[in-house]
């Protein structure tokens, strides 16, 4: 799959890339991104909500305990 992120990523040429590119972008602003990826480590300020940039609400650690 071609990632979004970067000005180095050729245009997508089926509607099955668009539609990769749009499910992957929706899924980073909705949920953000997962362990692995390459933004798993970014780090929001400590005064910012995680709701502000996430819209599904709030995130917890990968580690957090049930």
């Amino acid at each position: 799959m071609t990632d979004i992120v970067g000005d180095s990523i050729p245009a997508p040429t089926t509607s099955a890339e668009v539609r990769a590119n749009l499910a992957h972008a929706l899924n980073l602003d909705l949920i953000g991104p997962s362990a692995g990826h390459e933004l798993a480590d970014e780090r929001i300020p400590g005064w910012v909500r995680p709701s502000n940039w996430y819209l599904t609400g709030f995130l917890v650690p990968t580690d957090a305990p049930p």
